[in-house]
């Protein structure tokens, strides 16, 4: 059975700090967490009283009590992986999901398992990934993954720069 907290030690490295680029859709984000998608995320209030200290963003990713909601956070929103039999394929539907939403890595993980793809994580999608043999599903999910990013460059090439890192999640 696949481990929660195996799979945030991994997605973790690729969530960094704090951030507020003008370039990034998801605007101000902390750990993958965009305030325009989950504005009422309880860390919002800490972070907002952070700010208003010198040297910020300093101090954020040592506070226990934000890092604390932050793992709750990604527990409630993007886990659902329990019964999956490959850790890896849990870590990898769930990082996708932190990246590119819950739906979407849904339907990246439908895809490669060759089932319909409605973004539902239901007995049949976990039926179907467990029937793979260990090790040989996640190649497949990345490959989804990796058509994914570069078909959101396509339809938006403004977010052509972000790519590159995107290839290099989806191919840990």
């Amino acid at each position: 059975m696949a481990d929660f907290s195996l799979a945030i030690a991994k997605t973790i490295l690729w969530e960094g700090g704090y951030s507020n680029s003008p370039h990034d859709a998801g605007g101000e984000t902390y750990r993958g967490i965009s305030r325009k998608n989950f504005p009422n995320w309880e860390g919002w209030a800490a972070i907002d009283l952070y700010k208003e200290e010198q040297g910020f963003p300093a101090g954020l990713d040592t506070d226990i009590n934000i890092q604390g909601k932050v793992l709750r956070f990604y527990r409630k929103n993007f886990w659902d992986y329990d019964g999956l039999l490959d850790q890896d394929v849990a870590w990898k539907v769930f990082d996708l999901g932190v990246n590119v939403g819950k739906v979407h890595s849904i339907k990246i993980l439908q895809k490669a398992v060759g089932t319909n793809q409605d973004g539902v994580y239901g007995p049949n999608t976990e039926r179907l990934a467990n029937s793979h043999p260990q090790g040989s599903l996640e190649p497949m999910i990345r490959t989804a993954a990796e058509l994914y990013h570069k078909d959101i460059v396509q339809e938006y090439p403004e977010d052509a720069e972000f790519l590159r890192g995107w290839l290099r999640r989806d191919d840990s």
